[in-house]
């Protein structure tokens, strides 16, 4: 009996694992996905429900008590609105304004800056390649020789202030 169970299971299971090996890893992935998603909204299909039972009758009280607190607090929160509307939405929608009215600048002008960028490198690197071309290499001869520092002279060497003498001498008026 128990033979034949196992070869009911192994002419089962062979086709879906060809079928597998068959197939791409990501087909198995996305069949594996849908079975979790179309799990996951039945239990949330289930649960939300008594979830939501359970919270209506525990925040009822919180919620009647609350409502006297509203009104209460009601310049609060009217004050607060003029506040954000104030510092917060309306410098928000004036730069969104001016951002879109710029917009059509700042695309023009960067276009042209890496149009330009192209250009120059485009010239240096036309430039390079025609020295190649048409200088010769320079040898170890012909350059220029090195620079030696030496000691400036007397002459050159900076001179001491001496302070000069001044004197002031009285005017007499007659």
């Amino acid at each position: 009996m128990s033979s034949n169970i196992m070869a009911a299971a192994t002419s089962v299971a062979s086709p879906a694992t060809v079928a597998n090996d068959a197939q791409p890893p990501i087909v198995y992935f996305l069949q594996l996905l849908q079975q979790f998603l179309s799990a996951t909204f039945a239990l949330t299909g289930y649960i939300a429900p008594t979830v939501r039972g359970i919270l209506s009758i525990l925040l009822k009280p919180i919620s009647t008590a609350s409502t006297p607190v509203i009104y209460l607090f009601a310049p609060v929160f009217v004050l607060t609105n003029i506040l954000f509307e104030v510092f917060v939405l309306t410098p928000y929608y004036v730069l969104a304004y001016v951002l879109h009215a710029v917009y059509p600048l700042y695309v023009l002008v960067g276009t042209a800056f890496i149009c330009a960028c192209a250009v120059g490198l485009g010239a240096r690197l036309v430039i390079y390649g025609a020295k190649l071309l048409l200088l010769e290499p320079q040898s170890e001869k012909s350059q220029p020789p090195s620079i030696r520092v030496t000691q400036p002279d007397e002459d050159m060497k900076p001179r001491r202030k001496v302070p000069k003498r001044v004197s002031i001498k009285e005017e007499r008026y007659s």
